[in-house]
């Protein structure tokens, strides 16, 4: 026991220095230098590490009673709700992007009225995303791919009325690349269309 108490040790003394120099090669650096620049809507901490830039960010939203701006014939469609997202972005040492990776997470409340009285839907989209530089720094050349439940709709007393799920691929003009799985939300007015209709009633 004594033996393997003293091994123990030893291997705890050689981790911290191993472990010291790691933070120690972390140098933090101004977010500015990042190509394209980083999105002005996330809060940024970027640092150095090695031969690589990389960034950490985060967006947090909520708003109240806000039109989707999505026509209805029952009248305005009023969101309430949450949106939270990280980013990671990797660049080289001159901060030129290479790709980054992401999640984010929204929930919502649809109404006919900003009261959100009556009969309402319930959003919800849980997806990742990654962007993806042909030419590091070049945002022509980036591609976005989300994966997950972009999203989903459910009104009470009707079920599902809007189900995006599975993965697909935009290029820096929206232009979509692929689509695997169900994406109702594509044509995004046809599928707000039928949330209208399940609002009415």
């Amino acid at each position: 026991m004594r033996r393997l108490l003293l091994t123990l040790l030893a291997t705890m003394v050689l981790l911290v220095p191993a472990a010291a120099a790691s933070a120690a090669g972390r140098t933090p650096v101004d977010p500015s230098i990042m190509q394209p620049a980083l999105n002005p809507a996330f809060t940024w901490t970027c640092w150095r590490m090695d031969d690589k830039t990389m960034c950490d960010g985060e967006h947090h939203d909520s708003w109240t009673a806000s039109d989707i701006g999505v026509p209805c014939a029952g009248g305005t469609i009023y969101s309430t709700g949450t949106q939270d997202q990280s980013l990671r972005r990797w660049g080289d040492a001159d901060g030129l992007a290479l790709h980054t990776h992401g999640t984010g997470a929204i929930s919502e409340t649809l109404a006919l009225n900003p009261e959100m009285t009556g009969t309402t839907a319930r959003l919800s989209a849980h997806f990742s995303q990654r962007f993806l530089y042909g030419v590091p720094g070049d945002a022509s050349t980036r591609v976005e791919v989300v994966s997950g439940n972009d999203i989903t709709v459910v009104v009470p007393g009707t079920g599902l009325v809007i189900h995006d799920v599975g993965v697909k691929a935009f290029d820096i003009e929206g232009n979509l690349l692929f689509a695997h799985g169900q994406h109702e939300a594509l044509d995004f007015e046809a599928a707000f269309a039928k949330v209208c209709d399940a609002l009415q009633g």
